[in-house]
């Protein structure tokens, strides 16, 4: 049921693939890149309480379309190291990105999903205002040009981001070669409403199934509302959508945690247990 749910969304959603106080919207639509991500960091909390982060917990519950039955996990994520081990109730399994290797125990969507891949999805759009300011090799603004669904009369301002490829220490959502993502961004509240993905991963390509033509899975997420963990605001209920605007899936982040303590041995793999070991790149060759 899993693995046909997901490559359903996959199907569809490649369909179409080949504030500070004072500061008014419109100064904000005709801002440069890098003052709209400052303010929107500053929107989401600041920069320097990000910085004294040293772990988070989230639990995370996703439903893809057409299911009734929710993926549900959580996890666990060490700054500045960006360690992250998955912990995934339905269906079970565990999964660990330890800096430099990815890999699972008894997890069923392994050789589907790919650890890799996974394994920093959840983070990174918890994360996705203060990632981008500090690691994003390049942004740029298009301006108040970009529209939500269902939200078509209100314009958003669109800032453009990537990532300097690095296939051995960064896990497969921001190495991608050809990764981009669209970050939407309230002129009024200047928070991140929106964020739409375009993944290169060739691996997660080739492991979908997907023919030759089809160089990106591109999916856009929708937070509906925000968590604010004592001044830093990070989505709670969502909506991912595809490029045709149709809902893919809707979920939840909850029960944050930023003080549970995150046990190192989560990050060490147990050689006494079976595991899954994740070596694709996203520099692998796309099938002829």
């Amino acid at each position: 049921m899993f693995r046909s749910s997901f490559f359903a969304v996959l199907a569809a959603a490649c369909g179409a693939c080949s504030g500070l106080p004072g500061t008014d919207s419109g100064s904000l639509c005709d801002a440069d890149a890098a003052t709209a991500v400052a303010r929107m960091v500053e929107a989401h909390g600041g920069r320097r309480a990000w910085q004294e982060l040293e772990t988070i917990h989230v639990e995370r519950e996703h439903t893809f379309a057409g299911s009734e039955q929710p993926i549900r996990f959580n996890i666990h994520g060490q700054y500045p190291s960006h360690r992250i081990f998955q912990e995934w109730s339905a269906p079970a399994g565990t999964l660990a990105w330890d800096g430099e290797r990815a890999w699972s125990s008894g997890w069923p969507l392994a050789e589907q999903l790919m650890p890799r891949y996974v394994a920093g999805i959840g983070f990174y759009l918890v994360n996705m205002p203060w990632l981008v300011e500090r690691d994003a090799r390049g942004i740029a603004s298009l301006g108040c040009t970009g529209r939500l669904p269902g939200q078509e009369a209100r314009t958003y301002l669109v800032v453009t981001a990537d990532y300097e490829p690095d296939p051995i220490r960064k896990p497969a959502w921001f190495d991608g070669p050809r990764d981009r993502y669209d970050l939407f961004i309230d002129p009024e509240t200047y928070r991140l409403s929106g964020v739409m993905q375009h993944w290169t991963y060739a691996g997660r390509l080739d492991s979908a199934g997907l023919p030759p033509s089809v160089t990106a899975i591109s999916q856009l997420f929708v937070p509906d509302d925000f968590v604010d963990l004592n001044g830093l605001i990070v989505p709670g209920r969502y909506k991912a959508y595809t490029t045709n605007g149709d809902v893919a899936a809707t979920g939840r982040f909850f029960d944050y945690d930023l003080a549970r303590p995150v046990d190192d041995s989560s990050f060490s793999p147990d050689d006494s247990e079976p595991l899954d070991w994740d070596t694709s790149s996203s520099y692998m060759r796309r099938r002829e």
